[in-house]
C-alpha cells in the first residue's frame, strides 16, 4: 500500500503508518509466546514452538529487509561505502590494498556479485541481512545445545532478538563479526561436548576466519575463552560446580585460546595501523594522551544544549535500554549463582557460568571504554555483552519459574519484558530522529550528484560539503584511498554567514564548491525540531542562497545541490 521510495527519507519509520509496526511487534510477541508455551510443566512436546520461530523469523526478515521494500538503491552511508572502496580494488587489481586488514566482508560480497552478476553495491546490503538471520539461527542452536529442551525454550524468544541495533543493518566487519560471533560459540560448544573431528575442524576454520574479519571481535572471543578456561581448571571447577556441571566439558579450551592468538597474531603484526592504535590506547591509560572521552563528550552535550528530559530518556532507552534489561537480568542471574556458591557448589554448566561471567566482564570493559579514549566507543564492548548477557537471561527466569513452583506470573512477567525488549529492538534496529539520528539511506541523486562532481568539477579548487561525506562516495565510485577530495573539508561557515553579512562570498578568500543534499536540508528541522536556538542552518538560510549574488548553482538533481560560491574578500 505505502509506494517506494523516490526521495532521500530521513526516517524509514514515519513512512510505514502506526499500525504496521504495531503489528510487527505483536506479531514478534506472539511467536514468542507460542515458544514459551512449550517449556511450561502441563505442556506436552510438541511443535507449536516451530511456528512461533517461524512467525519470529519472518519478523525480523521484513525488520532487517525493509530498506529493500523501499526501493532504497543503497543502505549504510559511512563506512560501507569506504569498504566499497575496497572491494573496487580487489576488482581491479586482484589484489588486496594494502591497507586493509579485514578482508573477508569485501572477499563474501565479490564473490556473491560474481555469482549473481549484480554489482557489489547491490550486493552488500542483503548480505548483512542474511548473515543477520543467520546469527539468530546460530544463537538458537547454541542455547539448544547448552540447556535443556524446558530451559532452552525459556531462552530461545531472547536470543530471537535483534539485540545488535543498527548492526543488522550495517555490512562493515565488526558488525559483521560480531553477528557471527554465536556461530564460532555454538561450534565452540559442541567441540566441547562432543569432540567430533569434524566439528573441530569447522571450528578451526571459523576462528581464523572471525580473526580476519575485526581484530576486536578476535579478542573479545580470547576473554571469553580464557575465561571459560579458568572456570575448567581442576581446581576452580572443584570449587564451584557439582559434578555433573562440571563434567559437561572434559577437554579444556588451549588449543582453541592459541589457534586464535596465533591467528590473530600472523595476521595482523605488519601492519603498521594496529601498532599505532595499540600506542595510542597505552598512551590514553598510562596518561600520555589527554584525548576526550565520550562520557566527556556527552557531558559537553548536554551542559551546552540543557535538552529536556523526555528527550534525553528516549534516548537513553531506544540506545541503551535493552543493554540495561539484558546486563540488569544477567548481573541478578550472576549474583545469584554467587550466593548459590556460597551455600553449596553450583549446578548451572560450565558454559552457563562462562557466558554470565563474560557478560559482566564486557559491562565492566565498556566503562572503561567510556571513561578512556579508547580508539573506538563504548558501544563495541557493551554490544557484546549483550551478546553473552542473552545467552544466560532465559535460564534466569526458567530457574525462577521453577523456584516458584511453576508460578504462571513468571511467564506472564517474561512476556511483558520480551515485549519492552522487541519494541526496543525495533525502533532502534535503524537510524532515525528517535534518537537524534538520521536514517543511512542513499539515493541515486546522491550516487550521480558525487559522480558528477567526481568527473566534471574542479578537484583543485576546495569544497564545502554539508548533509554528505564526499570522499565516502568518491571510495565507493572510484575505489578506496583515491584522495581526490579532502577527507576533512571545511564546513560551511553558520547560516552560510547570513547572519552577520549579506554574502556567502564574503566569507571566503578563495572560491570555493558547496555541496548540499536533501539529507542535510532536513537534518536540524527533523532531528532538533524543538532546539531551533542551536540550529547551524535554516530554511531561510537555504532560500537565500538562490539568491545571493556570489553564489551560482552548477548542478541540481532534486536531492544532490552542487554551488560555485565566488570570493569577495581580497587575499592580502
Amino acid at each position: 500500500m505505502t509506494p517506494p521510495a523516490n526521495q532521500y527519507e530521513i526516517s524509514i519509520y514515519r513512512v510505514f503508518p502506526w499500525y504496521f509496526w504495531t503489528m510487527l511487534v505483536a506479531s514478534t510477541v506472539v511467536g514468542q509466546v507460542l515458544i514459551l508455551r512449550g517449556a511450561f510443566p502441563d505442556e506436552k512436546p510438541g511443535r507449536d514452538w516451530q511456528l512461533g520461530l517461524l512467525l519470529i523469523l519472518l519478523c525480523n526478515s521484513i525488520l532487517v529487509f525493509v530498506p529493500y521494500v523501499r526501493g532504497y538503491t543503497y543502505f549504510e552511508r559511512a563506512d560501507v561505502l569506504t569498504h566499497l572502496g575496497f572491494i573496487q580494488i580487489i576488482q581491479r587489481t586482484g589484489r588486496f590494498s594494502g591497507e586493509l586488514i579485514y578482508p573477508n566482508i569485501h572477499q563474501l560480497v565479490l564473490t556473491l556479485s560474481y555469482a549473481t552478476g549484480l554489482e557489489p553495491m547491490r550486493v552488500i546490503n542483503a548480505v548483512s541481512g542474511v548473515i543477520s538471520l543467520f546469527s539468530m539461527l546460530a544463537a538458537i542452536a547454541l542455547v539448544a545445545t547448552v540447556y535443556d529442551r524446558r530451559r532452552a525454550l525459556f531462552s530461545i524468544p531472547f536470543v530471537c532478538l535483534l539485540i545488535g541495533g543498527t548492526a543488522h543493518m550495517n555490512a562493515s566487519p565488526f558488525a559483521q563479526s560480531m553477528l557471527i560471533l554465536p556461530f564460532v560459540l555454538y561450534l565452540f560448544v559442541k567441540e566441547q561436548q562432543t569432540h567430533a573431528f569434524a566439528i573441530r575442524l569447522a571450528l578451526a576454520v571459523s576462528l581464523v576466519a572471525l580473526v580476519i574479519y575485526h581484530p576486536l571481535t578476535a579478542l573479545f572471543a580470547l576473554v571469553f575463552f580464557t575465561i571459560y578456561a579458568v572456570f575448567q581448571t581442576s581446581v576452580v571447577r572443584g570449587a564451584l560446580l557439582s559434578s555433573d556441571a562440571a563434567s559437561s566439558a572434559l577437554t579444556g579450551s588451549g588449543t582453541v585460546r592459541r589457534l586464535t592468538l596465533g591467528a590473530f597474531v600472523v595476521w595482523y603484526y605488519n601492519f603498521a595501523g594496529m601498532l599505532i592504535r595499540a600506542e595510542s590506547v597505552l598512551n590514553t591509560l598510562f596518561g600520555a594522551s589527554n584525548g576526550e572521552s565520550q562520557l566527556d563528550a556527552y557531558s559537553s552535550t548536554v551542559s551546552r544544549t540543557s535538552p529536556a528530559v523526555v528527550d534525553l530518556l528516549r534516548i537513553l532507552l531506544l540506545e541503551y535500554g535493552i543493554s540495561m534489561i539484558l546486563l540488569g537480568v544477567s548481573g541478578l542471574h550472576f549474583s545469584k549463582m554467587l550466593v548459590k556458591r556460597a551455600r553449596r557448589r553450583l549446578s548451572v554448566s560450565v558454559f552457563e557460568l562462562s557466558f554470565s561471567a563474560t557478560a559482566m566482564a564486557f559491562a565492566g570493559v565498556s566503562v572503561l571504554f567510556l571513561l578512556f579514549d579508547l580508539i573506538v566507543g563504548f558501544g563495541r564492548p557493551l554490544m557484546a555483552a549483550r551478546y553473552f548477557a542473552v545467552l544466560v537471561v532465559g535460564s534466569f527466569f526458567f530457574d525462577l519459574y521453577e523456584r516458584l513452583n511453576w508460578d504462571p506470573n513468571v511467564p506472564r512477567a517474561v512476556v511483558v519484558v520480551l515485549t519492552i525488549l522487541v519494541v526496543l529492538s525495533t525502533l532502534g534496529a535503524h537510524h532515525s530522529p528517535l534518537t537524534m539520528r538520521t536514517n543511512q539511506q542513499v539515493t541515486d541523486m546522491e550516487l550521480d550528484g558525487a559522480g558528477w562532481h567526481l568527473t566534471y568539477s574542479d578537484m583543485d579548487r576546495p569544497h564545502a560539503e554539508y548533509g554528505v561525506d564526499l570522499y565516502r562516495f568518491e571510495d565507493a565510485l572510484i575505489g578506496f584511498h583515491s584522495d581526490n577530495v579532502t577527507k576533512d573539508p571545511d564546513p560551511p561557515p553558520d547560516h552560510f554567514g547570513y547572519a552577520d553579512g549579506e554574502t556567502l562570498g564574503a566569507e571566503y578568500n578563495e572560491s570555493h564548491y558547496l555541496v548540499i543534499t536533501s539529507a542535510g536540508r532536513q537534518f536540524y528541522p527533523e532531528v532538533w525540531p524543538d532546539y531551533r536556538q542551536f540550529w547551524r542552518y535554516t530554511a531561510e538560510d537555504f532560500d537565500r542562497l538562490e539568491t545571493d549574488p556570489t553564489v551560482a548553482q552548477v548542478y541540481a538533481n532534486g536531492g544532490y545541490d552542487t554551488y560555485l560560491v565566488n570570493e569577495t574578500i581580497t587575499p592580502a
